[in-house]
């Protein structure tokens, strides 16, 4: 009984152990799948990289065209309310015009 539990143990071991290097070994084709597709990628940019001038000129921003807006008429002018006349001048009791200052206006 011991030698078949022996043997039993055997077997599984070296079932994980074939399952171990199966294992492995597709990692080790998708790692090496992978690097390639990497190493492919950075020779097709650094292709690229090469066509490409190092600098372009700047260029001036395009200004946007100015709209011509149309002149908006009044609806009538006899409907403007007439403008009042200017207040007369005022007068000192010598006859003099007085004039007020800009910022009191």
């Amino acid at each position: 009984m011991a030698d078949e539990a022996k043997a039993e143990r055997q077997r599984a071991k070296t079932e994980r152990d074939e399952a171990k290097k199966a294992r492995a070994a597709e990692l080790a084709a998708r790692r090496a799948a992978k690097q390639q597709q990497r190493n492919a990628a950075t020779s097709q940019n650094s292709q690229d990289t090469h066509k490409t001038p190092r600098r372009t000129a700047s260029r001036k921003p395009v200004e946007k065209k100015t709209r011509r807006r149309g002149v908006v008429v009044a609806e009538s002018e006899a409907a403007a309310a007439p403008t009042a006349p200017p207040p007369p001048p005022k007068t000192t009791t010598r006859g003099r015009t007085i004039k007020l200052p800009q910022k009191f206006k």
